[in-house]
C-alpha cells in the first residue's frame, strides 16, 4: 500500500525492495513494472525485516545479459560487476509479507 506520508519514516524503520525497471519479462510471476519479481533485502525471520519498504529501481545496463535475480546478494554482485544501475527513491510502501509454516512466502 502506497501512503505518501510513509516517506517521512526514519530510514531505520524500513527495509529495501528492489524493483526491476527493465530486463526479463517472465510469463508467470512478474513485478509491478511487468519485469521479473521484486527482490527483498530482508524477508520475514531475517534481521532487519520491516513491512515498510523503500523502493530502489534497478536497470540492467546495455552491456549486461539480463537474468533472474532472487536475492539481495545477487543484486549486490550484479551492481559490483557493473551490470545493474540502482536508482534510490523516496517512495516507501507498506508491504507486509506472510510466511507459512515450512518457510513458504
Amino acid at each position: 500500500i502506497y501512503v505518501p506520508s510513509l516517506a517521512l519514516a526514519p530510514a531505520e524503520m524500513s527495509a529495501t525492495v528492489f524493483v526491476f525497471a527493465n530486463g526479463i519479462k517472465p510469463e508467470d510471476a512478474v513485478g509491478p513494472l511487468e519485469f521479473q519479481p521484486d527482490v527483498f533485502d530482508s524477508p520475514p525471520g531475517q534481521p532487519g525485516y520491516s513491512p515498510l519498504r523503500r523502493i530502489v529501481f534497478m536497470r540492467w545496463n546495455d552491456s549486461a545479459a539480463p537474468r533472474i535475480l532472487t536475492t539481495a546478494d545477487e543484486v549486490a554482485r550484479a551492481v559490483a560487476e557493473g551490470q545493474i544501475s540502482l536508482e534510490a527513491t523516496d517512495i516507501v510502501v507498506n508491504m507486509p509479507m506472510l510466511e507459512w509454516p515450512g518457510g513458504r512466502r
